[in-house]
């Protein structure tokens, strides 16, 4: 049989059958066109819904870089503003840094016109006693040569007298000239260490430790020399402090600068110190100008009782007390604690130890416990006595011979 041929086929279509298989691949290929149709359709639909989803995703991406965006350059701006105003807080404590230096110099010039005023006002002291004595003696050679005149004949060539001393009257006119303005460079001193202590504490930097010294009120320092040109000064008295002193510096805690300052605000002897209540601390260490807490920290409460105490049983003897300090703890039988409170007592060093009498040991063991009366320092200042002239080997043998005989 030959091979299918399509033009057969065709000529054929006169029969029926042949027109059945014509419409039937007709109807075919439209179900298939149909079917097609439907498939791409649903497919097409499929298409669009995920390429609506995207688009929809899309935008919100977008939406959320330009939120983004804008997010980013806020944040820019607030980091520019935030270092511009870290530049002006760094230019600000330049600024304070340089306001203090100026504060500090000018403290420390004042100090020194107060330190030559006090020096000025020793000068008018002696030139006040010897016009008072050259007074005296004028009032008694004015009784002498005028016994029958009155009070007012007798006062006249006096106040004569006093007028001629033109050179003191102006001198004293210059004293209280040096003090009006001193009042007034205190006044303005102290309201521009008060507007940097706000700027210090408004921009958190802590008051550290540069410590501003305490100026007494030039009011105070008047209130010791109260001289008036207008008046009879050569009659005026003025007040000196002549109460006790003790050397402060023998209390841990308290060197010459800070001893001076306590002097200043009438803190003279261990006394005065010892009596101090606790609710003024803070207040003494303002005026001072010392760190909060340190009186309680070095306790000057106790070492100034301690002090006054060793004063009141050795008055004449105290005065061996040393400022140099050497490890005391060499010494057998002074641990860290008792070394403490001998240092605490003015005994620092080794000389002071072997200077120190075996009584005056005990009771500075006694004023410190009953924990330290059992402690026995009868050795103490002879072994002080090597360790100070360097006698090592003689120290060791001597403390082995304590050891031994324990």
């Amino acid at each position: 049989m030959d091979g299918f041929n399509l033009d057969n086929l065709f000529a054929r279509f006169e029969s029926e059958d042949s027109f059945a298989i014509l419409f039937f691949l007709i109807g075919a290929f439209l179900f298939g066109l149909i079917v097609n149709a439907l498939l791409s359709g649903a497919r097409k639909r499929k298409l669009r819904k995920q390429l609506k989803e995207k688009e929809d995703a899309l935008q919100l991406k977008e939406v959320e870089l330009t939120a983004s965006q804008e997010e980013l350059k806020k944040l820019k701006t607030e980091l520019e503003k935030e270092n511009q105003e870290k530049l002006n807080l760094v230019n600000q404590m330049q600024q304070v840094e340089r306001d203090k230096k100026r504060v500090y110099t000018e403290v420390y010039n004042l100090n020194t016109e107060l330190e030559e005023y006090k020096s000025e006002r020793q000068t008018h002291l002696s030139t006040i006693a010897e016009l008072n004595t050259e007074l005296a003696g004028l009032e008694d050679r004015i009784v002498e040569l005028q016994p029958e005149t009155g009070n007012t004949e007798a006062e006249k060539p006096l106040a004569i007298a006093l007028s001629d001393d033109s050179s003191t009257a102006n001198r004293l006119a210059s004293v209280e000239d040096r003090l009006a303005m001193l009042v007034s460079e205190n006044s303005r001193l102290r309201q521009e260490v008060d507007n940097l202590k706000e700027v210090t504490s408004r921009d958190a930097r802590p008051t550290e430790a540069a410590t501003v010294a305490h100026i007494p009120e030039a009011a105070e320092v008047s209130q010791d020399l109260a001289i008036n040109s207008e008046k009879t000064v050569l009659g005026g008295k003025i007040i000196v402090d002549d109460r006790p002193r003790d050397p402060l510096g023998k209390i841990q805690g308290i060197d010459a600068f800070l001893e001076q300052k306590l002097n200043q605000i009438g803190f003279y002897s261990y006394q005065d110190i010892a009596d101090l209540e606790r609710s003024r601390f803070a207040e003494i260490e303002q005026r001072i100008g010392w760190l909060p807490g340190r009186i309680l920290q070095d306790d000057w409460i106790g070492q100034a009782k301690r002090l006054a105490q060793m004063k009141n049983i050795q008055p004449h003897g105290f005065d061996h007390v040393s400022t140099k300090e050497d490890n005391l703890k060499k010494i057998e039988g002074i641990g860290p604690k008792i070394e403490e409170i001998l240092k605490a007592a003015g005994i620092k060093s080794w000389d002071a130890l072997a200077n120190a009498t075996v009584d005056e040991l005990k009771e500075i063991l006694k004023a410190a416990g009953d924990r330290y009366r059992m402690h026995n320092p009868e050795n103490w200042p002879g072994q002080a006595r090597l360790a100070a002239a360097g006698q090592w080997e003689a120290l060791s043998e001597m403390q082995k011979d304590l050891k031994g005989g324990k």
